[in-house]
């Protein structure tokens, strides 16, 4: 992973609440409640970062805490209701913070049997204060998120870090950095965007980068600098017989131009167009070896110059790494799946496990530009995530995300010179798609595997973002 596109775990500060009264007529409540509390974040393990924990039962206490979180820089406030608690005793600071709030509605007892007491009751109703609190801000217009449930459930925790992340991703979008070395494709409208928007909206910085600048990297990578990326190729991709160490070193001359660039902007994601590309002067073929496998260290893209795609995937990969560029080509109606590929770019760390890549070389018809190298490989078998931003007619973002199946499919090598794969959705084919051209899905999507709508809907749901859930059907 590039250093600086490293995601950091979530911050997140826990405030335990429950009615000041059970301090008077149950000794050492708050003190048990606290217990209990750490005792069910202690599941969440390294997965992220507590920065205060308390236990309050006044507006006054309730307060401090939640200024003193937004002075530690907490992603999120996680709020615990242990016991009943009157909701005015923690609603007004809630109000007043912009920090995200996600409510854990859970208990201590697992279960309810005949052997429950009366004592087992005043330690186990925190879900009457979870009530009496979201009734409020619901009247009060406060967004939330709710998790129900114990920790110690792998479900249970994993909704709770798709909140969590979505915060953290939330707040490390500002300053981000993308930046596009070409114009897009002519005529290819879905991946315009003005840069502000993207500002307003997410924070990501974008501009422009000339390519005259690759170029001129280009002319300053040193033979051992491509000797060193050539050793890497040569342990990570099965390298074809057909190539040649004039085609190979051009493209890895051209990877090591573009990780310079890289570094020095710290950019979280860039696009070119091929066609312009390969017409820029000192430029003599087009990098999508290096692309590809920057792509593999966290870089966002987009083909063809969209640089909303490339915004989009440097959000996804906030949201939760690997991800990639990917483009639904064809319909298979025999058996519900679509056929993915592109002109070469494909994140290879995606790749099926066991096979490595074959890295080859090829002419291009679509450009004029020297040989290049690139990879050829498919995808690991097994649930994805495929997603995509657009604007809708008010010039609003809007979330898209399709659920979907990596298949057991044959890598297509008979004249395939580039990743290929196929995926299947939950749902007909000929409805997914219908959907998706109603949403207005654009041609360049995202790939993540391992990786939940509901994290997207949340960080949707953070932006004041229309989520789009085409392959439930129910958007």
């Amino acid at each position: 992973m590039l250093p600086h596109l490293e995601n950091r775990r979530p911050r997140i500060a826990v405030l335990g609440t429950h009615l000041a009264l059970y301090r008077e007529a149950y000794a050492g409540y708050t003190e048990t409640m606290g217990a209990y509390i750490n005792a069910e974040l202690a599941h969440l393990g390294d997965a992220v970062e507590t920065v205060a924990v308390e236990v309050t039962a006044t507006v006054d206490e309730a307060a401090a805490f939640i200024a003193r979180a937004e002075e530690l820089k907490a992603d999120a406030l996680v709020l615990i209701s242990a016991g009943y608690t009157n909701s005015l005793s923690v609603t007004p600071p809630l109000r007043g913070s912009k920090l995200p709030l996600v409510i854990l509605n859970t208990q201590e007892a697992r279960t309810v049997t005949a052997r429950f007491r009366f004592d087992d009751l005043m330690y186990n109703h925190g879900m009457q204060g979870v009530q009496d609190i979201t009734a409020v801000l619901v009247r009060e217009d406060r967004p939330f998120f709710i998790v129900t449930g114990k920790l110690a459930d792998g479900d249970t925790c994993a909704h709770l870090l798709d909140y969590l992340s979505a915060c953290r991703a939330r707040a490390d979008l500002r300053g981000r950095r993308i930046a596009w070395l070409t114009p897009p494709q002519w005529g290819m409208g879905d991946g315009l965007v003005e840069p502000g928007q993207l500002g307003a909206a997410f924070g990501l910085e974008a501009f422009a980068v000339p390519c005259e600048e690759l170029a001129a990297r280009a002319t300053e990578v040193s033979q051992g600098e491509i000797d060193k990326a050539r050793l890497f190729d040569e342990e990570h991709f099965a390298i074809a017989e057909t190539v040649s160490r004039e085609d190979h070193d051009r493209s890895l001359r051209l990877e090591v131009a573009l990780r310079k660039l890289v570094e020095q902007y710290q950019l979280a994601g860039l696009t070119f167009s091929f066609d312009h590309i390969a017409r820029a002067p000192g430029i003599d073929t087009i990098p999508f070896l290096g692309i590809t496998k920057l792509m593999g260290e966290g870089l966002a893209y987009g083909g063809e110059g969209d640089l909303l795609a490339t915004a989009w995937t440097a959000i996804a990969h906030c949201l939760g790494p690997p991800v990639s560029f990917t483009e639904l080509y064809t319909m298979d109606f025999s058996d519900n799946t679509a056929l993915c590929t592109h002109m070469a770019e494909l994140n290879w760390r995606l790749a099926r496990r066991g096979e490595k890549p074959t890295l080859l070389s090829r002419t291009f018809s679509l450009a004029p530009c020297q040989p290049f190298c690139s990879l050829r490989f498919t995808l690991e078998p097994g649930p994805v995530l495929l997603s995509a931003l657009t604007l809708d007619g008010s010039g609003a973002f809007r979330v898209i995300t399709l659920d979907a199946a990596v298949t057991d499919f044959p890598l297509l090598t008979d004249t395939w010179e580039r990743p290929n794969y196929k995926v299947r959705f939950p749902r007909d084919i000929r409805e997914v798609m219908d959907d998706y051209a109603r949403a207005g899905g654009p041609h360049h999507l995202c790939i993540a595997p391992g990786v939940t709508a509901r994290r997207y809907r949340a960080f949707a749901e953070l932006c004041g973002l229309c989520w789009w859930p085409v392959s439930t059907g129910t958007a």
